[in-house]
């Protein structure tokens, strides 16, 4: 294949949301290709295996005449610096600004175990919203436990358009060895706290 055939940016090979790039019958996925945020549908750059596998499952799919298609890059994302657990997912605030979008951020920040539990450590919040709508647009963590699956249901938060009215209302488990007690929650800590904002 001729390689001036394909449409492309600086940041990859042009598909659509099937993979398909402008050259008939032919799909690519992966760090090879250029997307879109699913947040603003404005082009992002993505490069994570967490974006790869599902781009090319879905390439693989449209190839057998299955439907699918690919939403967008959230880019959630964690790693580990010393004792801490630090991840984010879709915009920070200073992000989206620079993207157009108007947005506010609210904090909030708990231990990590019942009161009276041994070991105790904490874990911090910052939720990015749409003004208008209250749409979670963004959110990053820091922490001394695992943030990673936090910041997966943060994700599809974002992928699902929620509010910080919907996640105010999280339904959410405790345990003492767990979690901070039942009476709070550090997402919906957060999210309230954007919700009584704007009242």
């Amino acid at each position: 294949l001729d390689l001036d055939l394909f449409e492309h940016r600086p940041d990859g090979l042009v598909v659509d949301k099937h993979m398909r790039t402008n050259v008939p019958d032919v799909w690519a996925a992966g760090d090879c290709t250029a997307f879109y945020s699913g947040i603003d549908g404005k082009p992002l750059g993505g490069k994570l295996a967490t974006n790869a596998v599902p781009k090319a499952k879905v390439a693989a799919q449209d190839m057998m005449g299955i439907e699918a298609s690919y939403s967008g890059f959230f880019n959630g994302a964690v790693t580990v610096m010393g004792h801490l657990r630090i991840g984010g997912t879709g915009f920070t605030e200073s992000f989206a600004r620079s993207r157009g979008l108007e947005v506010f951020s609210t904090t909030a920040e708990l231990p990590t175990r019942f009161p009276m539990m041994p070991e105790k450590g904490f874990i911090r919040i910052r939720l990015t919203f749409e003004e208008e709508s209250l749409r979670l647009i963004g959110a990053q963590m820091v922490g001394t436990d695992a943030v990673a699956e936090r910041i997966d249901l943060l994700t599809l938060a974002i992928q699902h358009r929620l509010t910080a009215h919907d996640l105010a209302q999280l339904s959410y488990s405790a345990q003492p060895w767990q979690t901070f007690f039942p009476a709070k929650n550090v997402i919906v800590e957060a999210a309230t706290a954007a919700v009584n904002s704007r009242r």
